[in-house]
């Protein structure tokens, strides 16, 4: 069920998808892995604009990624040196930033 849940938007399952990251997110939260955090997000905006990508509400969904991804970016910064996840997300921050632009 774990790995349905985890590619759940690989089958445009986009609903799941997104329910699963926001569990990701919280559970991150609980244990105090704000980097974690902050990559669950990204990827829970990530899918749930793609998911938005035909609808009237893509504009909307764009920029809330856009601001989602430069919130993630000052987060990632800040944990560069403690936290190798949060650096090679600064990476992962800008290429999501290039294909929102």
């Amino acid at each position: 069920m774990l790995v349905t849940k985890t590619l759940a938007y690989l089958a445009a399952s986009f609903q799941d998808a997104v329910d699963y990251l926001d569990l990701s997110v919280n559970v991150s939260e609980q244990a105090q892995d704000i980097v974690g955090q902050w990559i669950s997000k990204c990827v829970r905006t990530f899918v749930y604009t793609v998911s938005n990508l035909d609808t009237d509400n893509r504009l909307s969904a764009l920029e809330q990624f856009d601001q989602i991804l430069e919130d993630a970016r000052g987060v990632f910064e800040a944990h560069k040196i403690s936290n190798l996840s949060g650096e090679r997300w600064i990476m992962n921050v800008t290429a999501h930033q290039f294909k929102v632009s």
